[in-house]
């Protein structure tokens, strides 16, 4: 009897292990969100479609022109998979009946990572080169058939060719903090008239 009970123990742990092999433990949620008897892949699935990352970058200039930059241009990625990798290492597998008890939550930061690059490649395409730029001039006296005019000076939005780098390193800085809807109408980048 005894040996029949020890048996019927043993194959249900058994049992109970091989129905835990490549997935997830019961009442495990990563970041809030139910990743139970889930494998990596289906966990990282379910997680990306519900935690969100911008598509888009918009870099607003000194005229108020939106430019827009895809982040798929990028090569971007995100640490979801990264995440659900080390929370299922972090699972021991062989308790896996503790788990029936009580559950596990785990958090990690959404991150995302892009090649800087092309990025800088995209700023200087689409923001510095871009064909819309209007150049600052400095104010002039102008004769007219009726004297003399002043014109006033223009105040462009033409960047100063020797602070490039400062743009580059702005918009990443704003990107690594989350920001993804980056202004630089007030950054001193600019080409003074």
């Amino acid at each position: 009897m005894a040996l029949v009970l020890v048996g019927g123990v043993i194959g249900a742990y058994a049992y109970g292990k091989k129905s835990y092999d490549g997935v997830f433990l019961a009442n495990t949620t990563i970041n809030k969100i139910d990743v139970s008897k889930l494998s990596k892949e289906e966990a990282t699935a379910k997680l990306g479609g519900q935690i969100t990352f911008n598509d888009k970058i918009t870099i607003t200039k000194r005229d108020g022109t939106k430019v827009n930059i895809d982040l798929h241009d990028l090569d971007f990625s995100n640490n979801i998979a990264d995440a659900v990798e080390q929370v299922y290492e972090k699972q021991d597998h062989t308790l896996w009946f503790k788990a029936l008890l009580g559950g596990s939550s785990y958090e990690f930061d959404p991150d995302s990572k892009f090649n800087d690059t092309k990025l800088n490649a995209l700023i200087k395409k689409n923001v510095i080169d871009s064909t819309n730029v209007i150049e600052s001039k400095n104010a002039y006296i102008e004769r007219t058939d009726d004297g003399f005019e002043l014109v006033k000076e223009v105040v462009g939005d033409s960047i100063d060719e020797n602070k490039y780098g400062d743009i580059y390193k702005y918009i990443g800085d704003e990107l690594a903090k989350g920001n993804y809807d980056i202004s630089i109408a007030d950054l001193d980048v600019y080409e003074k008239p």
